[in-house]
């Protein structure tokens, strides 16, 4: 499952170390920074499987959410050293202020195109 094998990735990241990555749900102790991966879309074509990540980075001010977005791109770029991923291409992102959390956050969305083992 990419997924799994993602977080695992993002988790092993000096840059990310300490940092709470979650699969489609916030963590339930709001630390001060925290990374949620979001799956727009899935599919496959001729054999080559791909994934939409839709990340955001939360984290204590605006300035601090853009930072750890530019920790999570540069990570996501570097995704392609996984012996399965081929592409890594950046879609779009922004900044994003939860309303109902009232926290900051950046987004940045990523296309992974990869062979499931």
């Amino acid at each position: 499952m990419i997924e799994a094998k993602i977080i695992s990735y993002l988790k092993s990241v000096p840059e990310l170390s300490g940092i709470s990555i979650k699969l489609g749900e916030k963590p339930k102790d709001k630390p001060k920074e925290y990374i949620v991966l979001e799956v727009l879309d899935s599919g496959r074509t001729n054999f080559i499987d791909a994934i939409t990540f839709n990340i955001y980075s939360y984290s204590d001010s605006l300035l601090n959410a853009a930072k750890l977005n530019q920790k999570v791109k540069k990570a996501m770029y570097n995704a392609i050293s996984l012996d399965n991923v081929s592409a890594s291409k950046c879609g779009g992102g922004g900044q994003s202020i939860d309303t109902t959390s009232k926290e900051y956050a950046y987004e940045c969305i990523f296309n992974l195109y990869f062979m499931e083992d």
